[in-house]
């Protein structure tokens, strides 16, 4: 059995490591909608097999809005903490 030095490098690399296995786990679970605020993921918008629709502005959103999200954004699901 030998022995492993531990350095701070060692320790930084291990640190890293381990931060980006969990942030990629939990982006392969939950998916880019908890990250990014568009009308893929808000409560305004008309779900299912339904047409595109705003039901806070009542309107069809322009493509740029349904791409990038607006300032009026509330997201389907509560945030548990």
């Amino acid at each position: 059995m030998t022995a492993r030095l531990r350095t701070d490098t060692v320790t930084i690399d291990e640190a890293s490591n381990d931060l980006a296995n969990s942030l990629n786990n939990w982006f392969t679970k939950w998916g880019p909608s908890v990250i990014f605020k568009t009308c893929e993921n808000c409560r305004h918008m008309t779900e299912g097999d339904e047409p595109a629709y705003c039901k806070r502005y009542n309107m069809v959103p322009p493509a740029r809005i349904m791409l990038v999200g607006c300032a009026e954004h509330d997201d389907k699901e509560e945030v548990p903490f």
